[in-house]
């Protein structure tokens, strides 16, 4: 018989690369999120953006981005990525990563790079 299950999924993302030039494209990767013990897996992936969009990115459980120059304000920007996983109980778990993009034709104040 099936048990209740009360533990939450633990959301894993790897990712690569973490930082690097605009226009950079990142791969992120879910696959090392577990279910907590009920031997289920993961019922729902999740992914968000939140410095591009309220809404979800993608429910794959990779997916990859391409943070363009626009959305380097100054020399860099750290971006938010995270997700939320939910197993087959409808227990959430989520994880939070940040991407450091860097803009080589931004003019940054006083600073020399070189």
């Amino acid at each position: 018989a099936l048990g209740v299950d009360n533990k939450a999924p633990i959301a894993n993302i790897s990712y690569k690369p973490t930082s690097g030039d605009c226009p950079l494209t990142v791969f992120f990767d879910g696959s090392t999120s577990e279910d907590g013990g009920d031997g289920l897996g993961i019922a729902k992936f999740e992914w968000y953006l939140p410095e591009i969009s309220s809404s979800i990115i993608s429910t794959d459980i990779s997916f990859s981005h391409t943070f363009s120059c626009a959305l380097v304000t100054d020399s860099e920007e750290v971006i938010t990525v995270s997700l939320t996983v939910t197993d087959y109980y409808g227990n959430e778990g989520s994880a939070a990563e940040s991407v450091t993009i860097t803009n080589p034709d931004a003019t940054s104040s006083g600073e020399c790079t070189g």
